[in-house]
């Protein structure tokens, strides 16, 4: 660590921020401290480290499954991000059922009604409510935001008979992207119409997934930052890995954006792959 130090004119102590998400540093220095690091091939040994502090310095990854492209993508991004670099990723599938995530979280039996949590938490996506009541951290997608603006899209590009598919109620994203899809509808004077669509059809998506750019049309979409979420949710997570008693800092949200990508499905020009 000390040779990345003077390699990139910084303290050790910046390296080890930079290499752990804490502390504060501008993003020049983080820059140079990569740099370094990747021209001096330099690499964490976690089980060496975690021998000499006693600590594991894993994470727990747990999503629904890991067949869905985009849950398979957002945990290569978060095994990817730089703010995990010197943590090893454990990955589990709850296979969408509350038994699967109790089992995986066996510290955390009653998950949704416990009035603490044992272990530093960041939830993704879904039930900002819980999360908030726990003062666990929380990453919010753009789901409502998204809505709007690919509906937005097919109205500018002339269609009026926009259907929504897979909408559902309660807090998860369906019926966020739901509210966003009717509320673009209500702002262009558009009614709202539960009707099959008709033979011919723009189509849109979410997610944003490798095969949408590659589709036949190419689909267009909206990206919700798989790379974002996967910074900021680490950069969480590991702020309260580091305290002696994690407990004592509130809750935290933070809402990451979207990109909105235009392409063939709904009438857009081409815009290439990207």
């Amino acid at each position: 660590m000390r040779t990345v130090a003077e390699r990139a004119e910084v303290s050790t102590k910046t390296v080890s921020h930079v290499i752990n998400g804490t502390g504060s540093y501008s993003p020049e220095t983080e820059q140079r401290v990569r740099a370094a690091i990747d021209e001096l091939g330099y690499r964490i040994n976690p089980f060496a480290r975690g021998l000499r502090s006693r600590r594991t310095d894993t994470i727990a990854l747990v999503l629904p499954n890991l067949c869905q492209p985009f849950y398979a993508e957002l945990a290569e991004q978060i095994m990817r991000a730089p703010q995990t670099q010197g943590l090893k990723v454990v990955l589990h599938s709850t296979h969408g059922t509350p038994g699967g995530s109790r089992r995986s979280c066996p510290r955390t039996r009653n998950w949704w009604t416990a009035s603490s949590v044992t272990r530093p938490t960041v939830v993704l996506g879904e039930r900002p409510a819980d999360a908030t009541a726990l003062s666990l951290d929380y990453v919010e997608s753009a789901d409502e935001q998204g809505a709007r603006a690919v509906v937005g899209h097919l109205l500018s590009r002339g269609r009026r008979r926009i259907a929504a598919i897979g909408g559902q109620t309660g807090p998860r994203a369906g019926a966020r992207r739901l509210r966003g899809y009717r509320a673009a509808l209500a702002e262009a004077g558009v009614d709202y119409d539960d009707s099959k669509v008709p033979s011919d059809v723009a189509l849109a998506g979410f997610d944003d997934i490798e095969a949408a750019r590659f589709a036949s049309p190419p689909l267009t979409t909206v990206d919700l930052r798989r790379e974002s979420i996967a910074r900021t949710a680490v950069t969480l997570l590991r702020s309260r890995m580091g305290m002696e008693d994690f407990r004592n800092l509130p809750g935290r949200s933070e809402s990451i954006g979207y990109d909105l990508r235009p392409r063939a499905s709904s009438g857009a020009p081409p815009s290439g792959p990207g």
